[in-house]
């Protein structure tokens, strides 16, 4: 499995690509080895690739654990505060959480085959010491706009729709 994956890497650097599309590449990659210890790390890349990661406004608003496999919002950083705690997030720009983490677990080291480790690596805390794999692989694997449309299930177990406005890194810890 490793020899094919470092051949399909080998062949996709035979052509041009972004950095951001290099870094899906290599995390692809390395977590063929299912080792939780190796992978290409959101701390100590050059700034070309912390700039592309860390400090564009494409980050949720919102933080949120998996809980039963479930996108549940612990915090809201939006500066209207439209996200209630406790929701559970169903789609997102009308992409179903379940596709989006289908399409952003290959990309996740962990030990074994295992999702639920892999799904937990790619939560997000709000620590300001902390980046996020989410943060970081949303914007590369998912179109983002100007605005973030997300479908909500309050926790009355209604649903909402709610338009807001993507943020930084930084904005949202600061919410936070």
């Amino acid at each position: 499995d490793i020899q094919v994956a470092l051949s399909e890497l080998k062949q996709a650097f035979h052509e041009p690509m972004s950095h951001g599309n290099a870094y899906l590449d290599i995390n692809k990659m390395i977590a063929t080895i299912q080792c939780g210890h190796t992978f290409a790390s959101l701390y100590n890349q050059n700034s070309a690739i912390n700039s592309i990661l860390h400090r564009q406004r494409d980050k949720m608003p919102f933080a949120f654990r998996w809980i039963e496999d479930r996108m549940v919002v612990t915090y809201d950083a939006t500066v209207d505060r439209v996200i209630p705690e406790k929701s559970i997030v169903l789609e997102i720009n009308g992409v179903e959480v379940e596709n989006i983490v289908q399409r952003m677990l290959p990309y996740i080291s962990s030990d074994g085959d295992t999702s639920a480790a892999r799904l937990a690596r790619l939560e997000i805390l709000g620590f300001d010491f902390q980046y996020d794999a989410f943060d970081a692989l949303y914007p590369l694997l998912f179109p983002v706009g100007k605005s973030l449309s997300l479908s909500l299930r309050l926790p009355d177990d209604i649903i909402q729709e709610v338009v807001t406005d993507y943020t930084t890194r930084f904005d949202r810890i600061d919410l936070l």
